[in-house]
């Protein structure tokens, strides 16, 4: 389980960047942001991480850095999802 590190729009992941949006309007006419432990533009800072043996630990989050930092899990019907930390190995 983590803090929500999620964005609208895609994602270019062999260069780092992409077009993400840290919001979005809901059908209530609301604007509400996205992402937890936000910064300017509600870009994330980071989030926590809780692991099996209970432990939490914080990442920082740098946008410029995903694959540094914590990197794209997944994406999904427009959402780009931010939740494998860069010392999780993934055996691929």
């Amino acid at each position: 389980m983590s803090d929500r590190l999620q964005a609208l729009g895609s994602w270019n992941l062999a260069a780092n960047n992409g077009f993400l949006t840290w919001s979005t309007v809901y059908s209530d006419g609301q604007t509400y942001m996205t992402a937890s432990h936000r910064a300017k533009g509600g870009v994330p800072e980071g989030g926590n991480f809780l692991f099996e043996d209970g432990r939490v630990q914080w990442y920082k989050f740098d946008v410029r850095n995903a694959r540094g930092t914590v990197d794209v899990g997944s994406t999904t019907g427009g959402w780009t999802l931010f939740y494998r930390p860069n010392n999780i190995s993934t055996n691929l």
